[in-house]
């Protein structure tokens, strides 16, 4: 599967598939896995009525999904949230992700972004720079920006990033 290009119908099966519903707004690949399938998606900055989606970058990888859901339940957000409240270094670190995440929001929106519509727009759509709100979309931005420190905080914990199955091989 790895350097195949998807007509834009068999993307939408395909994050279909990975993510159990059919996706609510347009999308294309930012960043496939090891074997070649979609692992982030980058969404339509504005969903199908108009108003303004914040998760620029979507995770869809369902090998990611179900291990970082695993670290979310098991309390790793508030645990990473500590560090980087205690950590200036880091803390100045995902400020300056968050502007470039509305920069790359606001280029995505084009003449929309200056409607008033939406305000500063943070991953995952988090009100504060220095928060975190979840992981999916922290991951989702790292995967698509490798020099995220918040995101090897992340991978520091998962280890491999991976599955060694090829799971998405069998979604047909």
């Amino acid at each position: 599967m790895r350097g195949t290009r998807y007509s834009e119908a068999e993307l939408v099966q395909i994050v279909t598939w990975q993510i159990g519903r059919r996706p609510s707004i347009e999308l294309s690949v930012a960043r496939e896995c090891d074997y070649g399938w979609p692992a982030v998606m980058i969404n339509s900055p504005f969903n199908a009525t108009g108003d303004p989606n914040p998760n620029l970058f979507y995770l869809c990888c369902p090998y990611l999904r179900v291990e970082l859901a695993r670290l979310e339940d098991a309390g790793f957000i508030a645990a990473l949230q500590r560090i980087i409240d205690e950590d200036s270094d880091l803390k100045q670190h995902l400020e300056t992700a968050q502007a470039a995440h509305d920069h790359e929001w606001r280029l995505a929106a084009g003449e929309q972004a200056g409607s008033g519509r939406a305000g500063g727009v943070n991953i995952a759509g988090s009100g504060e720079t220095t928060h975190l709100k979840c992981l999916h979309a922290h991951f989702a931005y790292f995967l698509t920006h490798p020099d995220y420190i918040v995101g090897l905080r992340i991978v520091e914990i998962l280890g491999d990033i991976w599955c060694d199955d090829e799971t998405c091989s069998k979604w047909k």
